[in-house]
């Protein structure tokens, strides 16, 4: 997409969307889920199958109580073929379902063990049920 003449200042999608993607994830590792989410959303208007954003929200918003968005997001991302590992059992969890983080965490488990988030949410889900 080239710049339009009557807007020198105008940024390009791809710029945009690196742009976005980056502070998210910025926001995320400083512990402020809801603006990395808010971020990755903004970047989603743009592209609605970039995968690394919908892995980000799945992984962020589980983090300050919207499981629901994180299950959503898991889902989407992996219809797209992207592996959403531990994100999708950990807002299963977040959204009250235990027996399906449980089955989710076992499932990320029996494809890489080394994976400590997919323990911890096994561990949380068996506490509870």
């Amino acid at each position: 997409m080239s710049a339009p003449t009557d807007r020198p200042w105008f940024v390009g999608a791809d710029t945009a969307t690196a742009v976005l993607l980056d502070a998210a994830h910025r926001r995320a590792h400083a512990g402020e889920y809801a603006l990395a989410v808010a971020l990755a959303e903004e970047l989603l208007d743009i592209d609605s199958d970039n995968t690394d954003a919908l892995l980000l929200v799945a992984d962020a918003a589980p983090r300050y109580g919207h499981g629901e968005v994180g299950v959503l997001a898991a889902r989407a991302a992996a219809e797209l073929g992207a592996e959403p590992g531990a994100a999708l059992a950990a807002a299963l969890y977040a959204s009250g379902l235990p027996e399906e983080a449980l089955a989710e965490a076992d499932a990320c488990l029996s494809a890489a063990r080394d994976v400590a988030r997919a323990h911890a949410v096994r561990a949380l889900a068996l506490e509870l049920l």
